[in-house]
């Protein structure tokens, strides 16, 4: 993995209905796993109505990053585990990027698209690493950049480079019926990733790359 950035694109059509499905999913998983952090800690409790109640209206007002945030801080959680600003939310200024920072997420995912002007003042408001797709999935907006990598971690550094694949097949779920075409597409994005690295590299420009097992990889450990 490497100290730059990568993404999500601004979203239209038909992606923006994957948008707002995958909104909802999110919204699910934050009710979920505050039910099942408030049920943890009442378990005492014979009124389990209420108890939905009061862990629904955490799951609304506190977004996952956030959630997971708390519980990294107070030890419910492993510390290395990574809250993901995920990539359909796409901040593109200031004000999104410091508001998660804020809330708790580990990483910022920015959209595709963004321009080194807005990944600037991004990068003004806020420490925290950013990703962006270099290419992005074709369901995502399919945008290939990957020959400006060096100037887009020049002005975001801590940066993640993400690769996704344009005109690629999407494979989730997987499974064993796809074995061949999964190991083929993550081949390939490997190749993309090795050729932006020399285009980094020829780009004279002094970047460092982070190691295998850096922190905030969010690596299980036992």
């Amino acid at each position: 993995m490497m100290s730059y950035v990568l993404g999500a694109v601004l979203i239209t059509g038909t992606a923006g209905y994957a948008a707002f499905r995958v909104r909802r999913w999110l919204d699910r998983q934050a009710f979920l796993l505050a039910s099942a952090r408030f049920l943890s800690g009442h378990r005492k409790d014979s009124r389990p109505g209420r108890a939905r109640r009061a862990a629904g209206r955490a799951g609304r007002v506190l977004p996952p990053v956030a959630l997971v945030a708390g519980w990294r801080a107070g030890g419910q959680v492993r510390a290395w585990v990574v809250g993901k600003a995920p990539a359909l939310s796409a901040p593109a200024n200031p004000l999104p990027a410091s508001q998660l920072d804020r809330l708790g997420g580990s990483t910022i995912n920015v959209p595709a698209d963004v321009t080194l002007g807005q990944l600037a003042e991004m990068r003004a408001a806020t420490s925290l690493p950013i990703d962006l797709y270099v290419e992005a999935p074709s369901a995502m907006g399919g945008v290939v950049r990957g020959q400006e990598a060096a100037d887009l971690v020049a002005v975001a550094a801590p940066m993640y480079v993400k690769f996704g694949l344009r005109n690629s097949r999407l494979l989730y779920p997987s499974g064993l019926h796809l074995v061949e075409e999964a190991a083929a597409i993550a081949r390939e994005k490997v190749h993309r990733a090795r050729v932006a690295l020399e285009w980094m590299g020829r780009s004279g420009l002094d970047l460092v790359q982070s190691r295998p097992g850096a922190p905030g990889l969010g690596v299980p450990e036992p």
